[in-house]
């Protein structure tokens, strides 16, 4: 009942309510700065800039549109002992229990009558504000008869105006609802117009009378007087934007009935809010008939915040931007605007001039002036909040002024953090100030070959194995060793990828398996070795199957190992030290112990040396039923292997050209392909100089036209192929060729005749 009678509040008028995209994902993708509740006016924060819901909800989710606190403040004349608090839990009790506890210990009058009847109200036409539109449509005719009459009776022997005109307010809306438009206006002309002061309830009725014009087709005086609710209601602000958006649908705006400056002002601010001409157009042209009126710093707000969008995107990392991304176009708009506001700093009433100053320094900024903008911060006084936007500036201002990050600085970074618990919760991205200055700070270190800083800004520890830079891990090996870290390093800087084992085991670790991605076991196993986080774990820590060494003919990455990887080679005696699982130095011991049989003066153990390493170094490779080995996850999914667009640019490739504004999702384009299928080719080529056995060499042709396929694929697009032979593919099919030609009588070739439909489409071709 109580969201039900909160909805009638706010959408009285209307059957169609708007939907919105969720709260918070608005600041996800920009920094916004100056806060837009710094605006004087609380009835105006409705239509803030909000990019995902028709009203604005608040940076964090929590603002709810303020549409009680006109008739909360009217009950207040008539219940003078009364707290708001107490007069809210009365009007918007759930249930009959809680309204009757509600007046526990207080006057039981008038009042109370009337509260119980404005229940009743809303109780039989609850079904207006439900999400069910079939129950709407469909709903029949109410019975309103008894309750009309009930309404006009308490109507007439009420002896205090304000509830004489909250019972007229129930009897218009009860008339509305039933459809009984003309009846409804006929009520308010001859027992409310002209007789009560216009107070907050007498917009609330004027708002209903509104919908009764627009329902009989009278929608340009409609449309004026939806007008008025919006300039004068402090509640119905809300709900008299929708309607009167419903009236511009039909094409009227109610020009016709415009009497002078104020209908002017107030129909330039609906027309801004709904789009019909840009903030600054809107701005500009209010501008210039009514310079102090409150809904300019609203307007202005909005054009300002319509830039923090483009000039302070979050999640730039890798991009080649600069915060704050100013172009020519935008400086003069910023300029603009900026002269907008130094008039107005001049003009303004000691109560707003603080909202100008702290605007007309922010725009400087971002104009590039950072001394003159922290200059004009300076004479700001006022209210708390414009306090604290003060201070903010003033921190990001000190960031942005610096071309690098030393000890001193960081310091001064960390006092300025200290300030996150004053403020806000520690939410995704907000406070946008702090994440905005640590952006900064990030791009200043990487800038400066600071890259574990850079790093470390954005990303934990434990996600430098997903990057396979030397560099990055390196530089955060020597920053781990730092023997003493100031404050800001200890607090934002380090972190512990596991319960147990120290970072600097675990960046050793990491450096070890770089040398395993890169081929290199001899430099991996000194790393790897007598490591803590060499054991059975997740991740880069998982043990490794013997099967590793084995290949498969069909393809399916979701089968059993031991039904997919069927070749048997690797079981044979010979091979005993591989056990059934191992670590990642039991994997770099077995491909050293492997890479010396291939030089053993037998030629049957090199060949069969170089087979194991080229099904291993395949099966590890983007195509390879353990390509998840290395790189910590399993083997699921071709988008985590494969890139949509061909030559995309990888962490590593970042990094190693200073590429990018920060390290911020460098982690996001981690690099998968390895070319270990190249290697693999290698070795099955080795093993065919060797071999004379016409089965293995068959199959071993087969694997190489896998590496051959798996080398298409990082040139080409993976998605579009589809077994398809042409120009384009034939350089690709060179082991299809040798094993069509040379290889046709034998068990594999008729094996993988019938079951391999890429080999059948090349021999087709």
């Amino acid at each position: 009942m109580k969201k039900l009678i909160a909805l009638a509040l706010i959408l009285a008028s209307f059957e169609v309510f708007p939907c919105g995209g969720g709260y918070g994902l608005d600041s996800y993708f920009f920094y916004n700065i100056f806060e837009q509740t710094n605006i004087n006016s609380r009835s105006y924060i409705p239509f803030l800039r909000d990019g995902y819901n028709t009203f604005y909800s608040g940076q964090d989710g929590q603002l709810e549109l303020d549409t009680r606190s006109g008739n909360i403040k009217l009950w207040r004349d008539i219940l003078p002992g009364w707290s708001p608090e107490e007069i809210e839990t009365a009007l918007y009790a759930e249930s009959e229990n809680d309204f009757q506890s509600s007046w526990n210990g207080k006057k039981q009058g008038a009042e109370k009558r009337y509260m119980q009847f404005a229940r009743r109200c809303s109780k039989l036409f609850e079904f207006r504000y439900s999400w069910n539109y079939e129950e709407i449509l469909n709903r029949k005719q109410q019975d309103i008869s008894d309750l009309l009459s009930t309404g006009l009776d308490l109507r007439k022997a009420a002896s205090n105006k304000q509830l004489s005109l909250r019972y007229s307010y129930q009897i218009i809306r009860i008339l509305h609802y039933s459809n009984q438009y003309q009846e409804a206006i006929d009520y308010f002309n001859s027992n409310i117009k002209g007789q009560f002061e216009k107070d907050e309830m007498y917009w609330y009725t004027y708002d209903q009378v509104a919908g009764c014009y627009y329902s009989i087709g009278e929608y340009d005086r409609a449309a004026y007087m939806f007008l008025q609710v919006f300039e004068n209601s402090q509640d119905r602000k809300p709900s008299s934007y929708l309607s009167y958006g419903f009236c511009v649908n039909k094409g009227y705006e109610g020009q016709s009935y415009f009497q002078g400056t104020k209908d002017q002002v107030t129909y330039i601010t609906l027309k801004s809010l709904r789009g019909f001409s840009d903030e600054i157009a809107g701005l500009k042209e209010l501008y210039q008939i009514s310079p102090k009126s409150s809904k300019m710093e609203l307007l202005f707000m909005r054009a300002v915040n319509n830039f923090e969008r483009e000039l302070w995107p979050t999640y730039n990392g890798i991009k080649d931007d600069v915060l704050p991304e100013v172009d020519d176009r935008d400086m003069a708009t910023i300029k603009e605007l900026q002269g907008i506001a130094n008039e107005m700093v001049g003009m303004s009433t000691p109560r707003k001039k603080a909202f100008w100053q702290l605007a007309d320094s922010y725009l400087t900024f971002l104009t590039g002036d950072v001394l003159l903008a922290t200059s004009k911060l300076e004479p700001i006084n006022g209210s708390r909040k414009f306090i604290r936007q003060k201070e903010i500036f003033e921190d990001i201002y000190k960031v942005f002024s610096w071309d690098i990050i030393g000890e001193q600085e960081e310091l001064a970074i960390a006092a300025m953090m200290d300030k996150v618990d004053r403020t806000k919760s520690d939410y995704g991205s907000l406070p946008a100030w702090k994440y905005l200055i640590l952006d900064h700070v990030a791009h200043l270190y990487y800038k400066n070959e600071q890259l574990a800083k850079s790093f470390l800004i954005h990303n934990g520890i434990g996600e430098s194995g997903d990057v396979a830079s030397l560099e990055l891990i390196e530089d955060l090996i020597a920053f781990e060793a730092k023997p003493s870290k100031n404050r800001f390093e200890e607090s934002y800087m380090s972190s512990n990828p596991y319960n147990n084992g120290s970072k600097a085991d675990y960046l050793k670790f990491v450096k070890g398996h770089y040398y395993l991605q890169q081929g290199d076991p001899a430099s991996a196993l000194p790393l790897l070795e007598n490591n803590y986080f060499d054991s059975r774990g997740y991740g880069l820590s998982q043990y490794v199957s013997a099967f590793v060494f084995s290949n498969n003919t069909e393809e399916c990455f979701s089968c059993p190992i031991n039904q997919i990887m069927v070749d048997s080679v690797f079981l044979a005696g010979i091979y005993d030290f591989i056990e059934p699982e191992f670590s990642k130095a039991g994997l770099a011991r077995n491909l050293l112990q492997l890479e010396e049989m291939t030089t053993d003066e037998k030629q049957w153990k090199r060949k069969l040396a170089h087979y194991l390493l080229g099904n291993y170094y395949y099966n590890v490779s983007t195509s390879g039923y353990f390509r998840g080995t290395l790189t910590g996850e399993d083997n699921c999914c071709e988008y985590n292997f494969f890139p949509y667009h061909r030559n995309e640019r990888t962490a590593e490739q970042y990094i190693e050209n200073r590429e990018g504004y920060n390290l911020n999702n460098v982690v996001g384009i981690a690099r998968k392909n390895f070319d270990l299928a190249d290697l693999a080719y290698d070795h099955y080529e080795q093993v065919l100089s060797y071999s004379s056995d016409k089965e293995l060499n068959a199959r071993v042709l087969y694997m190489m036209a896998k590496c051959e396929l798996d080398n298409m694929y990082q040139k080409y697009n993976y998605w579009e192929y589809e077994g398809q032979v042409g120009e384009k593919e034939l350089p690709y099919k060179q082991s299809f060729e040798k094993l069509s030609q040379e290889y046709a009588d034998t068990k594999f070739y008729n094996k993988i005749y019938r079951e391999c439909y890429f080999f059948r489409e090349y021999v087709a071709y």
